[in-house]
């Protein structure tokens, strides 16, 4: 006879490794934020939806936030 039993949600979370972290994602956020600023300060302007023409610094750091916390969304919580 086995003895396995029921594991919760909150053991699963522990045994995969994996919890909502708003710290992790606020450092994904920022530092995709920071690498598209410097990344985006080399060209001149951006044009975005709904924000319009913006410098190519402010343009790269609003697109690299979005880009990092997708990321974290996407694969950076498990």
């Amino acid at each position: 006879m086995t003895n396995f039993e029921t594991c919760t949600m909150d053991e699963l979370v522990l045994i995969d490794g994996g919890d909502w972290s708003w710290k992790s994602l606020a450092q994904s956020t920022v530092s995709g934020a920071v690498g598209g600023a410097i990344a985006g300060s080399a060209g001149g302007t951006v044009t975005l939806p709904v924000v319009g023409t913006v410098g190519g610094g402010v343009g790269g750091g609003i697109l690299g936030a979005v880009g990092g916390a997708a990321a974290y969304l996407v694969c950076g919580w498990w």
